[in-house]
């Protein structure tokens, strides 16, 4: 009962987080860190930490002021997406928390980001435009940044939590030092691109790609770890840089415009990140795998070797104890002959 209390805690204080980021409807924010959350302490904890995430929803809309009717329709939602996700994940593709194979982020991307925010996406709008929050011509739109803001949590938050759960253990003391490294080397350049003024470039749209390095770098050093809080970091930065006004995202159109262009190139920063960790982690495994199995052929050899060898002396021995057999049966018939 504890941890699911301890979880409504964390979703609200999420929530908030994730409101403060909302768009022309309050409650339909660019990125909604709940969805992972939610997603991750079911696949960590299991299912049964569902009651968390729907008090935890439904306390977060209660805040905004909404109507019970409304706020209880969208926490149905939203637990539903966590459930339903957990469970496609889970049984289809057996899903790993470090997400140490390419099938991990595929089935992350597909069942969860893709398919099961489509539930939260379409029972919310339509509480919201039912209780009169949202006109019903407006649903579709809404529709789709509630869609896009959900699939950004499950790929930033949830990876992160699930990851950075079960893998900071194994960092050692000089993993870290390269981590604080890169992450103080990403924050950097990407405070650059989207609170800088990169006129002299062009500010066009390739600029923001100037932080895949930095996810490459920690692929191939850190790899989900790495990935991970690399990830989030410049997602942060380019979600504050955008809102305020700058960066290359920004300009032209409303502010939902410009952060409804920004999410696919947050969702391709933190799908392309996690691909390149999970293939670097397949690529380690099979070559311990291999070594393994190179091993484990050697000692056989070298058992095999022991055993002919054996078998080498026992035939020798068994010639040895054939002659002398011979030489005894010869003078025994010699004997008589002698006589």
């Amino acid at each position: 009962m504890a941890s699911i209390l301890a979880l409504a805690l964390l979703y609200i204080l999420a929530a908030k987080l994730g409101l403060s980021l909302a768009l022309a409807v309050k409650q339909i924010t660019t990125v909604w860190p709940p969805s992972g959350l939610a997603l991750a302490a079911l696949v960590i904890y299991g299912y049964r930490m569902w009651p968390g995430v729907f008090l935890g929803a439904l306390a977060a809309n209660l805040l905004t002021n909404e109507p019970a009717t409304v706020a209880t329709g969208i926490a149905i939602g939203n637990t539903l997406e966590a459930v339903i996700g957990a469970i496609l994940v889970l049984r289809i593709v057996d899903m790993r928390k470090e997400l140490s194979r390419l099938k991990d982020v595929i089935g992350l991307t597909v069942l969860v980001a893709l398919i099961s925010t489509m539930i939260a996406a379409t029972i919310g709008t339509t509480s919201l435009a039912l209780g009169h929050l949202l006109a019903w011509s407006g649903q579709p739109k809404a529709w789709l940044l509630w869609w896009f803001g959900d699939m950004g949590g499950d790929l930033l938050f949830a990876p992160f939590l699930m990851v950075w759960f079960v893998g900071w253990r194994k960092l050692t003391w000089l993993n870290w030092r390269e981590l604080i490294v890169l992450l103080i080397s990403t924050v950097a350049v990407t405070a650059v691109i989207f609170f800088g003024r990169l006129g002299y470039l062009g500010n066009h749209p390739p600029v923001p790609y100037l932080t895949l390095p930095f996810l490459i770098w920690a692929a191939l050093r850190l790899k989900q770890v790495g990935v991970t809080a690399v990830s989030l970091a410049i997602s942060i930065i380019a979600i504050l840089g955008t809102v305020a006004g700058q960066g290359p995202f920004a300009g032209s159109g409303t502010i939902e415009q410009q952060l409804t262009f920004l999410l696919p190139y947050i969702i391709l920063i933190a799908v392309s990140g996690l691909c390149m960790g999970a293939t670097v982690m397949e690529r380690e495994e099979y070559a311990l795998e291999l070594t393994h199995q190179s091993e484990e052929l050697k000692i056989a050899r070298d058992r095999i070797k022991k055993e002919l060898s054996a078998t080498a002396e026992r035939a020798q021995r068994l010639e040895k104890s054939h002659q002398h057999i011979l030489h005894i049966l010869d003078d025994l018939l010699e004997v008589p002959w002698k006589r």
